[in-house]
């Protein structure tokens, strides 16, 4: 045999002898053309599971996009490690799919006083921890009001979609405006974002169509703010921004049932 033929292998299915010969998980060599285990009838294959890709590839969590997401399988990782969400190549960083940011790391020897505080806890900063919800309950449910308020805006931000179809779903979350609407006779409310540059008018063009409200009857219908019990009137000339606040609710109501 020539010393050339020494460096590769003969398959262990055909007389080919390969200079770069693969190995399979059953331990024996074969070249390319054997080298699949249905080639080869590969005993190991028996003792894996399929995995069947198709099944397994799963759509990036952001609205509208249909790209797949980086996670394959249940027991993937990967995953924004701030919402645990998962995502496609383009919308992976927290800035690009609206991402809700966990407070920061604290150093380690701020941590470890931390630490050393919670579990030897001194008299006086026993009293200092205490003594704000003790002594000042109000403050206690404003804090508690603001942790509630957050965590509903955040439950928005994942479900809202956009008033404007044609808006694209990477707009920065601090450009947006975060509501929900609703029509008078229907009842159902629904989340929308929006720019915040947006006019009023332009809005509601947007909304009505989204709410089904046909344009023949779009001069029939106003669009108000919830405001408590009170209703007001919002004007189409004014930006949206300035007239509404994240979270409002909005109602498209005919003329014949305004409460003004």
């Amino acid at each position: 045999m020539s010393p050339t033929l020494d460096i590769g292998r003969q398959c262990a299915v055909c007389p080919q002898v390969d200079f770069l010969p693969i190995r399979c998980d059953c331990e024996k060599y074969f070249c390319k053309d054997h080298i699949t285990p249905d080639a080869h009838a590969c005993p190991a294959i028996a003792h894996k599971a399929q995995v069947d890709f198709d099944a397994k590839l799963q759509r990036c969590h952001l609205e509208l996009c249909k790209k797949p997401s980086l996670k394959l399988s249940s027991d993937s990782s990967v995953c924004c490690p701030h919402c645990a969400q998962n995502f496609c190549v383009e919308h992976r960083h927290p800035s690009t799919h609206n991402c809700t940011v966990l407070p920061p790391v604290l150093p380690k020897n701020e941590a470890a006083r931390t630490l050393l505080a919670k579990h030897f806890p001194s008299t006086s900063s026993q009293k200092s921890r205490t003594s704000p919800s003790l002594n000042n309950p109000t403050k206690a449910n404003d804090a508690k009001s603001a942790q509630l308020r957050k965590l509903n805006a955040m439950k928005m931000r994942h479900k809202a979609i956009p008033v404007d179809p044609q808006e694209k779903a990477t707009v920065p979350v601090e450009q947006r405006r975060f509501v929900k609407a609703k029509l008078e006779e229907a009842g159902e409310e629904k989340v929308f974002w929006t720019r915040k540059t947006i006019s009023i008018g332009r809005f509601f063009d947007l909304l009505a169509a989204r709410l089904a409200v046909p344009v023949s009857r779009l001069n029939q219908y106003r669009l108000y703010r919830c405001a408590g019990d009170r209703r007001v009137p919002l004007e189409n000339d004014k930006m949206f921004a300035d007239e509404v606040d994240d979270g409002a609710l909005l109602v498209v109501v005919p003329h014949n049932l305004n409460n003004e």
